[in-house]
């Protein structure tokens, strides 16, 4: 089927900050940042080689702190 969208998750968030430690995923030349995987994704985020060319469903996320440019991954493949 189609997807929204395709991105390249790029690696780690390595900050010790209050919103670092999450994924950098770059679509559309915008770098955006994600925590999670939805459920039942083969992505192995610990154990793949970066980058990681995938296809993708995604929003913007809706929580109260760190949304800037955070998103929320709904499906995602590998390409």
């Amino acid at each position: 089927s189609d997807f929204q969208s395709t991105g390249v998750i790029t690696g780690a968030d390595y900050r010790m900050v209050a919103c670092g430690g999450n994924w950098y995923i770059l679509i559309d030349n915008v770098t955006y940042e994600f925590e999670t995987l939805p459920a039942g994704s083969t992505i192995d985020l610990q154990n793949e080689t970066f980058p990681i060319t995938v296809k993708l469903e995604w929003k913007l996320s809706t929580k109260p702190t760190c949304t800037y440019k955070n998103i929320n991954i709904l499906k995602i493949v590998k390409q």
